[in-house]
């Protein structure tokens, strides 16, 4: 390889002192985005790519490693047979090796110009991910910190953001998920061209102003692509039985705004949202005020089975429900329910023994056994799991000398036992992690009113309206001196002030 070429691309690093003003800094990486295109098409002949990338370094030289690695991962798909993947981008190859390097150590505000070259190699990293199980988890790793390299918040939404959750329900690597669902995002990018704002390579401009699809590092965002998100990312907390945050993510496909009738997906996620609740809170409580009476309507009008196996949830009839559940199995099966709705079945037995401590501190199992429809044997066994699971606070008496029936005695929580203070840390967290979230969101407000203040319409609206108040202010100004005040005048204002 000439020494001269890779000197050429030495030469376009940043230094030191160029990276401030911000200004100054994105007229220096605007110049290099030119001279790497120049460099890559003339140079192609004389070196290649593989001995090009070991003298770059990812981070410091993130403009050119980004353009010749895009390049050269695009090349060695087209070599790959049947549109297989080359052994080089396999996990573990040469090829794959350097594209997770840059993705996971590319310099953070260089790399906000390299928006298409980014979007392919995550691409290619997704694909990979389902080639060997044993590597998926940390390709998913991977995924999600090249996520958070460019935006620390993962607020702004991408198709990047899609094609994360997709791989990790396809790759069943659900954990991986935690630290880009945990993130809220704030902001939805159009596909219109940004207007000025400070350079996007100021550490301080938010993700918003260049994680958007006219920067190339999203497809244009569709309303699909954002119920898809929630509706995946409720099935990932469901896996992990982080049950709340699975209703919020699905109450956020409900609220979604249609302009006739409900997706698909919304139909979807109301069938869910209606197992989950019964599953979790016993009830399913009022839909989200967000969703429109129409939008509503045709939902439950599609969802019938499931809002009357609601109904029967919650007129504590184990037999009917029962019934009802098998009734509607091929329902179940054909909506990809049928273990939810077999969970919610049993959240009804265990809601129906734990109501009966509001009522006996002990009672015999065959008055449980009665209440459940099941026989005695059944019913001891039932209840001898819940209470090693943890599920029931209670013991069980055997049968012994003397005891003619097994009895089911409740352990009644005295006020500062372990389980209340257990209780009361994962509470002081949940409000710890509300009041984050918050200052988040506030912040995230606070960007928002910038932008819309310094935006072209306010600031030609405030314009007329300043000039406007003015001339009032002017005409005023006038009539005082035209128009002196009359004894008339005064007592007119006197009754005036008096009626107010």
């Amino acid at each position: 390889m000439s020494s001269n070429a890779l000197e050429r691309y030495l030469a376009l690093r940043a230094p030191d002192e160029i990276r401030t003003p911000p200004s100054k800094y994105q007229s220096h990486l605007y110049d290099s985005l030119k001279q790497v295109s120049k460099l890559c098409s003339g140079d192609s002949a004389k070196f290649t790519a593989e001995e090009l990338l070991e003298g770059l370094n990812p981070e410091e030289d993130t403009v050119p490693y980004a353009f010749i690695l895009s390049s050269r991962v695009h090349d060695s798909r087209a070599l790959g047979k049947n549109n297989s993947i080359p052994k080089s981008l396999q996990p573990g190859g040469a090829l794959w090796q350097k594209l997770v390097g840059f993705l996971t150590t590319c310099d953070r505000l260089e790399a906000r110009y390299c928006g298409r070259q980014w979007k392919v190699l995550m691409e290619m990293l997704a694909k990979t991910a389902t080639l060997d199980q044993s590597m998926a988890s940390s390709v998913m790793m991977y995924m999600s910190t090249a996520i958070l390299r460019l935006d620390t918040t993962a607020s702004t939404f991408t198709t990047a953001h899609l094609l994360f959750v997709r791989h990790i329900m396809a790759t069943n690597t659900a954990a991986q998920a935690i630290p880009i669902l945990e993130l809220s995002i704030n902001t939805f990018p159009t596909t219109s061209c940004p207007t000025a704002e400070a350079p996007i390579c100021s550490p301080h401009t938010p993700s918003s102003v260049y994680m958007i699809p006219f920067n190339g590092f999203s497809d244009p965002i569709e309303l699909s692509h954002i119920q898809e998100y929630y509706l995946t990312g409720a099935m990932i907390y469901m896996e992990l039985g982080n049950w709340q945050r699975a209703i919020l993510f699905l109450e956020q496909v409900l609220s979604t705004p249609t302009v006739s009738n409900p997706t698909g997906m919304m139909v979807e996620a109301y069938k869910k949202w209606v197992l989950l609740n019964l599953f979790v809170n016993g009830k399913v409580p009022q839909a989200p005020s967000t969703i429109t009476p129409p939008t509503l309507k045709t939902m439950k009008s599609v969802s019938k089975a499931y809002d009357v196996l609601a109904e029967v949830f919650e007129e504590s009839d184990p037999k009917k429900l029962r019934a009802e559940a098998f009734e509607g199995n091929d329902n179940w099966h054909r909506d990809g329910n049928f273990g939810l709705v077999h969970a919610v079945a049993q959240s009804h037995q265990e809601q129906m023994v734990q109501s009966l401590e509001n009522t006996f501190t002990a009672l015999p199992v065959y008055l449980v056994a009665r209440r459940l429809e099941k026989s005695q044997s059944e019913t001891e066994q039932y209840l001898k799991d819940l209470v090693s699971a943890g599920t029931l606070k209670a013991s069980l008496s055997c049968n012994e000398d003397g005891q003619k029936e097994p009895v089911l005695r409740f352990l009644h929580s005295s006020k500062g036992d372990t389980a209340s203070e257990a209780e009361e840390k994962q509470l002081q967290a949940q409000l710890t992690a509300q009041i984050y979230r918050l200052k988040e969101l506030g912040q995230h407000i606070s960007d928002a009113d910038r932008r819309v203040a310094i935006s072209r319409e306010v600031v030609e609206y405030t314009r007329k309206a300043r000039m406007k108040d003015e001339r009032g202010a002017e005409d005023a100004m006038d009539l005082g001196h035209d128009v002196q005040p009359t004894d008339e005048d005064d007592d007119n204002e006197m009754s005036l002030s008096e009626i107010a």
